[in-house]
């Protein structure tokens, strides 16, 4: 196949255990090329966004949600550079939910680490998708998700692309809850799954609501920042 991305052939290099195993190869999607251009965040990050920069202390995005005492801890793997962007592109506003299977064990692994937590997917706004951008990127049968934000039908398919981001902060609370699940994040740890962190607003709009119902942390893993 070709790559994605380049459009050069894909050449599968397998081994001998893989020719006996009589498995079924994942497809790269992308070549290796390609995939070496997207960067992972280095030590040198905001501690409480993982925004990537030359130095480890708190940028000035945490400082002004501090300021208005909406603290909370992203954590992230990849960087949103223009790699990022060109697979966002790709993956989301062109529809390739096959592009999901680039990170997906990775971003898995990475969600893991968190311990013992619940974990909560920021649905999808987009109808016209057709899939969720976040849940595609994780391995189900690894991670159980608790989908109990819902989002309001005014919410439907704004596109936050195309919005500054002032119109991001200042934007009024998308979600609601599924009253039913409530009773499964009750006093529990709860970790926010998102695809992308840009100015926070999405994450904290979903601690507003999930808040009231734990007296422990909530805090999010994103697959880029």
């Amino acid at each position: 196949m070709n790559c994605k991305f380049c459009s050069e052939f894909i050449t599968l290099e397998l081994s001998f255990i893989d020719i006996l195993s009589f498995k079924s190869l994942e497809n790269p999607q992308i070549c290796q090329k390609c995939r070496e251009k997207f960067t992972y965040i280095d030590e040198m990050h905001c501690p409480t966004c993982y925004r990537q920069q030359t130095n480890s202390d708190v940028c000035s995005d945490c400082l002004r949600w501090q300021a208005n005492r909406q603290p909370l801890i992203n954590r992230a793997l990849l960087q949103y550079d223009d790699a990022m962007r060109g697979f966002m592109q790709a993956y989301k506003y062109h529809y390739d939910i096959e592009l999901a299977q680039l990170f997906k064990a990775e971003f898995t692994n990475f969600l893991q680490s968190a311990g013992a937590v619940v974990y909560v997917p920021i649905p999808v706004k987009n109808t016209e998708r057709g899939f969720n951008q976040v849940t595609a990127l994780i391995n189900r049968q690894q991670i159980q998700l608790i989908s109990i934000l819902q989002v309001r039908e005014a919410a439907l398919n704004q596109k936050q692309a195309q919005r500054n981001r002032w119109q991001r902060v200042q934007s009024v609370q998308p979600f609601y809850l599924d009253d039913e699940l409530i009773s499964q994040i009750s006093n529990q740890k709860i970790i926010l799954i998102d695809d992308i962190y840009t100015t926070g607003t999405t994450v904290r709009q979903a601690v507003e609501l999930l808040a009231p119902f734990t007296n422990q942390q909530i805090d999010s893993y994103t697959l880029c920042r």
